[in-house]
């Protein structure tokens, strides 16, 4: 059987597909033989741990990557008697995504030495993000690499004068010096991952075989999310398997940004099968809401009638006053009988500051409220920072700035002092070129304590050894952690930003190996200190027990381990950043997608239209995790100083509701 199970967010797709799992296993189907396929890793851990079922074999849950992965692992010598050139590896090395920008950002460099991207106004980092993203957009649309530069070309050339035809010139010139870089060394990143799998593995015949003969169940959850590529591997694959089980959101398309393709799931995929409806339980008026504010969104009509789902609209001048009345009806909610943890706040940006004011307001009041978004960096918790730090201050030649905030906080960490004595060894150190002061030389002893004084001199005779000898940042940071951090006794969190920053610095040299003229090290603490380190390399689900939800609305619906709540806060409605766009100054997904047709023109119209689009589809699927209903909230005036007018603002002006939250 071909079955897809079809229904909105929350109708139990998943549940169902574990359960096709599960009876097939009981009707005595290996698990060697049955491949599941999901949308991200926090999928595929989620599968894991849910799944349940008696030891029979490997569990095959593989995201689309992962398999590539898997897959080109398996098969290399294959793979690399087709690869030009005379380098042989046994194995692949893959890159991070730090590594690949890394790189690339040092080719960006390069060329804007040389006169290159004179007109860009993004700096080297983000250029060279949109870069990656224009190699990964050609590749899980199975679009090769001179395709690719040819599209944005044309796409420059429409669009734009000299200047920015010039800037993607530059742009091309960089994407295809990265390729041959990555070929000449066997040193694979994402994009080149899935042109190998694509281009070698799937034209070959042996490879075809296996496959056949492997997988023959498929389960796929959210098909509508997968790329093009992962679609034509599951078209495939369903030639011939003896069942094949499919979730499809036909209102998703979330990571369209990403690649998702869900126009591909209605033309090629759906005719194939037999479709099994599934309907979400309960929520009847939200589904009501959700529909007129789509209408409204996409244009289809021009205002909405009152609804009982749409529980208040607070608007305020200032930012701050918006955050006090939110919380107010938090608290109001909470007093009536919600609990915190069916109470989720949403905002489009979730910044420290947003989080810190939210953590006091609320913390008055006696309510926890736990931050499930995953935009923080590695370098913001503490156990990290002091890794780091300590790195930075053990090696002068790298001659590496670090922030002053960042010593003390270590300083505090590592001492375990108060911040006024931290600051004042911080001021010294400073002055003393990062090398930690003798505290006698500078009579600071009684100042900074006796008891402190000791653990200061330990901790300076720890860093002189390691400015002596020098060890290699992985040894570096194993010792700082087993003989410093160590001993403080570290949490949950601690433990696995300490493993995080240890793991990527293993994977980091494993591919600057390949490039004798780039240390590990200074390249390391830099591309840290810019955050460009991938966030998800060990992430885990963050335990929010009884707490208040704070998150950006696409891990909200996204995030398997966020569940359907009663009351949603949309925060910031008048903010732009409810509407992003697809196109930046050197990458745009759209033209790189099966979409573009190449004859039409990227303009304000068809940017404006795929908002509204994006916008109608993301409310949807809010408004589908959510029973009771959802309260608004925006201030005339952003917290930095400008005005909000954004659409979703007329949308709710249009609304003839009739009252405000806490009147």
């Amino acid at each position: 059987m071909k079955q897809v199970i079809s229904g909105p967010l929350g109708s139990g797709k998943t549940s169902a597909l574990k359960e096709k799992y599960r009876h097939l296993i009981a009707g005595g189907v290996k698990s060697d033989n049955i491949l599941v396929m999901v949308r991200s890793s926090l999928d595929e851990d989620k599968w894991r741990k849910t799944l349940k079922i008696p030891v029979s074999g490997t569990l095959h849950i593989h995201t689309y990557f992962g398999l590539v992965q898997n897959q080109l692992t398996k098969f290399w010598p294959l793979v690399e008697s087709k690869l030009p050139g005379t380098s042989k590896l046994l194995q692949p090395v893959f890159m991070t995504v730090e590594a690949s920008h890394y790189l690339i950002s040092t080719m960006v460099e390069e060329v804007r030495h040389s006169g290159g991207f004179a007109e860009v106004k993004s700096t080297t980092e983000n250029i060279a993000i949109q870069l990656i993203d224009n190699l990964n957009q050609a590749a899980v649309n199975g679009i090769s690499l001179p395709a690719a530069a040819k599209r944005l070309h044309m796409l420059a050339v429409s669009s734009g004068g000299e200047e920015k035809t010039a800037a993607y010139l530059d742009a091309i010139t960089v994407m295809k010096q990265f390729r041959e870089k990555c070929l000449q060394t066997r040193s694979i990143d994402y994009s080149l991952a899935v042109e190998l799998f694509n281009g070698i593995l799937m034209s070959d015949c042996r490879f075809l075989k296996y496959l056949k003969e492997q997988w023959r169940y498929i389960i796929v959850d959210d098909i509508e999310e997968m790329v093009p590529t992962a679609q034509d591997l599951i078209l495939y694959l369903l030639n011939d398997a003896a069942g094949a089980y499919m979730g499809y959101d036909p209102e998703g398309g979330h990571t369209v940004f990403f690649g998702a393709y869900p126009e591909g799931v209605r033309q090629k995929i759906l005719p194939r099968c037999e479709i099994k409806e599934l309907k979400p339980a309960g929520g009847e008026q939200t589904r009501e809401l959700a529909a007129n504010l789509v209408r409204v969104i996409t244009g289809k009509a021009r205002e909405m009638t009152g609804s009982p789902a749409l529980k208040g609209q607070i608007v305020t001048v200032l930012r701050g006053e918006m955050l006090e009345k939110v919380v107010g009806q938090v608290e109001r909610l909470i007093a009536s009988g919600t609990k915190p943890k069916e109470i989720a706040v949403i905002a489009p940006v979730v910044d420290k500051v947003l989080e810190f004011s939210l953590h006091n307001k609320l913390a008055e009041r006696e309510i926890g409220i736990a931050n499930l978004s995953r935009s923080k960096r590695l370098l913001d918790q503490p156990f990290a920072n002091a890794m780091i730090t300590l790195a930075v201050l053990a090696n002068p030649d790298w001659k590496t700035e670090i922030n002053f905030s960042s010593l003390v906080q270590t300083l505090c960490l590592l001492l375990k002092t108060d911040p006024v004595r931290a600051s004042l060894l911080a001021e010294e150190t400073f002055k003393n070129d990062l090398k930690l002061p003798d505290l006698d030389e500078l009579n600071l002893r009684e100042q900074v304590g006796y008891r402190y004084a000791e653990h200061y001199q330990e901790l300076r005779q720890w860093v002189e050894r390691r400015r002596q000898d020098k060890p290699d940042l992985e040894l570096l940071f194993q010792q700082a952690f087993a003989e410093l951090l160590s001993p403080l006794l570290p949490g949950e969190e601690d433990l696995l930003a300490c493993r995080q920053m240890i793991d990527s610095a293993v994977k980091l040299r494993r591919v600057l190996s390949c490039y004798n003229d780039a240390p590990l090290g200074h390249n390391f603490i830099d591309m840290i200190q810019k955050g460009t380190l991938a966030a998800e390399v060990l992430y885990r689900p963050p335990a929010h027990r009884n707490k208040v939800i704070l998150t950006s609305p696409l891990n909200f619906i996204l995030n398997p381990y966020i569940e359907r709540v009663k009351y949603q806060f949309w925060l910031d409605i008048g903010g732009n950043q409810w509407m992003r766009g697809m196109a930046k100054e050197l990458a745009n997904p759209w033209v790189l997608s099966r979409r573009w047709t190449g004859h039409q023109v990227w303009d304000d119209g068809v940017d404006q239209n795929i908002r509204r689009q994006k916008l109608g589809i993301l409310v949807r699927a809010l408004l589908g995790k959510c029973s009771e209903g959802i309260f608004v909230a925006y201030s005339e005036i952003n917290s930095q100083g400008w005005e909000q007018n954004g659409l979703l603002v007329d949308v709710f002006d249009s609304v003839q509701q009739g009252r405000e939250a806490g009147d």
